[in-house]
């Protein structure tokens, strides 16, 4: 009948494991060998055991083991692993059982059934986690290896390092049992067995232990179940669910809060605020991991099944069974030769005697321990995982996972997508593929100076930051550029601060400046600070963190250039200058000149600037000083009191050049006589100013001759060069002249003696006026005799004037004629009258 039964309820765990899980693998089981430890059962075999029957001794071999679900220290191939976390909970499915009446009890190595009396049987249902604090992480090259796949959890550099245990577990315990079978076993045990599991065991609180007890209990370092508790109540009805977690107490210790079925039950506190839950391959007594188990605290055989078990790690997020399991707490009694030691000791590395000789089945629901036989087949178990994505990260998570969707977001709200079915409370298991996020995700900045910045951004959008500067205190500034982050779940982004800046403090007679400048870049002290009003400072010196530097001379207007490479701390010593400004007839200029210093006037007098100009008699405002005294912005304003111009004059009597000072007036005449009857009149220019380098040329609009006009017309007198002189007709001494031709040209200073025709008229008459045509008349060397009118013709060509002579006879013939007339008449009147 149990074994219809049996198979019936492995049938519906199947069912049940294929209807959630359909299309993936069972788990998958490998086995392996810890050194010379294998898991399965712990095989009594070496002594006698006897089973008394009727009086009769029936040689038997006692197969047990610690039934339960245990997070495994190896891989499937033997190398040991670690891992922590801060949760284990223990999920019991417990039957109705009846600890005198469902299991087959045994008696080992006692002598006498009084034990009953003393120590009452028990199934216990108890949840067992390792607690450790002050590291190291798994290093066998440090550690030492204790054998059957074991290690101490210490290494040298490491003294810190502790591991605790914790143990809470419900106990349904008979007394005066009914011992139907008495097994007595013959042992040679080690020399501790007395102190380990002898009669001088320490019972906790006999008295309470009635028949039928059913107590739940809390035990800090304790080897078994039923060594000594630290808190023991009594508890009617089996815990369905067992919770132990740690977290941080304060500085230097952290709490180990157990729980059942949700109410806080006890609370443990262990060194260190480092503390966690842990697996590893650690023994120290205990095997360093978390279990759930389902055991007897006496040796015996269930005669029906004794419930189930699921355990589960994680953190107040995710829980879930382990990767890798075992499915009993194996391989309980370990002999480990300590140092010094001739023989092994037994020490017992799991909670556990393997007292319980049962069949424990591994399925999704957890370890079932049931009637049967477990068998020595040595196995690690390889719990499936499925694909998911939790808050952006893609991740493998064991099948029926379970993730508290309240306690996955710190901000914004949980929401879940897949295949998962919901538990209550925010909690959802994982039945395939799924994925988790928040609306809202924390984007955490870490920063070069060891602090962060956390912005809360919404999810899958991109959040883009401007990181701060930062400022140290040794001088140093960085910066960075924005910073883009697609936020698909909390992220922690390094921020990369690539510029550097440095602290710069520079000293001037203006104060202090302070300014932060980028590494590499030039600092550049400026060499000249201007106040104004003509007056400024010129760098001497300079120093820089306490080194000194002498300026150089200033170029592009800086005297120190320094790479800033660091904090720097820059003096600048400084001296006084005053500009001066010389004002001169040409190139003016202005200089700096320290206060106190002489300021010389080095101007040439005479100078000649090369421009056709000369100056003389140098003046300084008015004076003839030379030096002066800077004490002041000043102006000095250079005037030569002569000016002189460099003129080149030409006239036609040839070039002459000299220095001339200005305003002079170069006068020129009016007639230039040349000589030789010639001259030159009508010039283009008959005075000139001398207002700056000149070149004058003069020129005579006219030439004139001297001419002497002799013969008949006299003249005398100066005639344009190539003129023209008119010639007169005119009468001397009855002569009449006239010139030959019109008008005489001048073509060069002399004597002219132009030709005239001169003609002489004239009746030639005797004293009583009557012509004489006796008359002879001659002009110059030509000469003419009268006609019978008394009329004399002359005309000849002369240069000179000629004087006409007329040679007649005093009487006319005419007259004469007239005279015998007359006095032919006369003396015929008066022959008349004498008559």
């Amino acid at each position: 009948m149990r074994v219809g039964m049996l198979i019936c309820l492995l049938a519906a765990l199947a069912a049940l494991a294929a209807a959630q899980f359909e299309y993936y693998m069972p788990i998958d089981s490998h086995t392996v060998y810890i050194g010379q430890a294998q898991f399965g059962e712990f095989v009594y075999s070496y002594g006698d055991v006897a089973k008394i029957v009727n009086g009769q001794r029936v040689l038997i071999t006692f197969h047990g083991l610690n039934p339960g679900m245990e997070a495994s220290p190896w891989l499937p191939n033997g190398t040991g692993i670690e891992y922590s976390y801060t949760r284990a909970t223990a999920l019991f499915n417990i039957t109705n059982v009846n600890p005198r009446t469902d299991v087959e009890w045994y008696i080992f190595g006692l002598s006498s059934p009084d034990i009953w009396v003393s120590i009452p049987v028990a199934i216990v249902y108890g949840l067992s986690v390792a607690v450790k604090s002050g590291g190291p992480v798994l290093n066998v090259s440090c550690l030492k290896a204790l054998g059957n796949g074991f290690y101490n959890y210490t290494c040298p550099s490491s003294p810190r390092a502790r591991l605790d245990y914790v143990m809470a577990y419900y106990a349904a315990a008979y007394s005066n049992a009914y011992l139907y079978k008495f097994v007595l076993v013959r042992t040679n045990l080690p020399e501790y067995y007395n102190m380990i599991m002898g009669e001088k065991f320490e019972i906790y609180n006999v008295t309470v232990r009635d028949l039928g007890t059913r107590f739940f209990c809390v035990g800090f370092n304790s080897l078994l179940p039923i060594a000594t508790p630290v808190k023991c109540v009594p508890m009617a009805d089996p815990p369905r669910n067992v919770t132990v977690d740690v977290r941080p107490y304060n500085a230097t210790a952290s709490a180990v809060d157990v729980y059942v079925d949700g109410q806080l039950f006890h609370t443990f506190y262990v060194n260190g605020s480092d503390a966690v839950l842990y697996t590893g391959p650690y023994a120290d007594p205990l095997m360093a991991t978390a279990a759930a188990f389902i055991e007897l605290n006496y040796p015996g055989r269930p005669l029906k099944p004794l419930g189930s078990v699921l355990l589960l790690i994680g953190n107040d997020t995710v829980m879930a069974p382990p990767r890798y399991v075992l499915k009993a707490l194996e391989p309980g009694p370990v002999f480990v030769k300590l140092p010094g030691k001739t023989y092994p000791d037994l020490f017992f590395v799991n909670p556990g005697r393997d007292e319980t000789w049962a069949d424990a089945d591994l399925t999704w629901s957890g370890v079932y321990v049931l009637p049967g036989d477990t068998g020595s087949n040595a196995t690690v178990y390889q719990w499936l995982t499925v694909p998911a994505r939790v808050s952006g990260r893609a991740v493998e998570l064991p099948y029926l996972a379970m993730i508290n969707l309240n306690a996955s977001c710190r901000y914004g709200v949980a929401e879940a997508s897949g295949e998962y079915s919901p538990l209550g409370g925010g909690w959802i298991r994982v039945l395939g593929p799924v994925s988790v996020y928040c609306t809202e995700y924390p984007v955490e900045f870490l920063l070069p100076n060891g602090t962060s910045a956390a912005v809360v951004a919404p999810y899958n959008g991109t959040l883009v930051w401007t990181p701060p500067p930062i400022a140290y205190a040794n001088g140093t500034m960085l910066e960075a550029d924005a910073v883009a982050v697609f936020v698909d779940g909390p992220k922690s982004v390094r921020v990369n601060y690539t510029r550097v800046y440095y602290l710069v403090r520079v000293e001037t007679p203006l104060g202090v400046n302070e300014t932060w400048m980028p590494r590499g870049a030039a600092l550049s002290v400026p060499a000249v600070i201007y106040l104004g009003n003509g007056t400024r400072l010129v760098a001497r010196a300079v120093d820089v963190n306490g080194n000194y530097v002498e300026a150089k001379t200033p170029v592009n207007g800086t005297a120190v250039a320094l790479s800033v490479e660091g904090p720097m701390d820059v003096s600048v010593a400084y001296s006084r200058q005053y500009l001066v400004r010389l004002e001169a007839p040409a190139n003016s200029t202005e200089v700096w000149a320290d206060a106190g210093s002489t300021f010389t006037v080095d101007l040439p007098d005479p100078w000649e600037p090369g421009n056709g100009t000369l100056f003389k008699a140098l003046l300084i405002n008015g004076t003839s000083a030379r030096e002066w005294r800077v004490e002041g912005p000043m102006t000095l304003v250079a005037r030569y009191a002569e000016t002189y111009y460099w003129v080149t004059v030409k006239t036609p009597l040839g070039v002459n050049e000299t220095w001339m000072p200005r305003g002079a007036v170069l006068r020129f005449p009016s007639v230039v006589y040349l000589g030789n009857g010639t001259r030159l009149v009508g010039p283009n220019a008959s005075a000139v100013e001398v207002e700056g380098p000149m070149r004058v040329e003069v020129s005579y609009s006219k030439r004139q001759y001297y001419v002497e006009v002799e013969g008949v017309e006299r003249w005398e007198g100066w005639a344009d060069a190539y003129s023209l002189i008119r010639l007169n007709s005119t009468a001397v001494d009855g002569v009449e002249y006239t010139p030959t031709v019109a008008a005489l040209r001048v073509s060069a200073p002399g004597v002219y003696r132009p030709f005239f025709e001169a003609v002489y008229r004239a009746v030639v008459r005797d004293a009583l006026g009557m012509p004489n045509p006796l008359a002879t008349a001659r002009l110059c060397n030509a000469t003419s005799k009268a006609g019978l009118d008394g009329s004399v013709y002359i005309a000849i060509e002369t240069r000179e004037l000629c004087r006409p002579e007329v040679e007649a006879a005093p009487v006319s013939p005419y007259t004469a004629a007239l005279i015998a007339l007359a006095a032919a008449a006369a003396a015929a009147v008066a022959l008349r009258r004498r008559k």
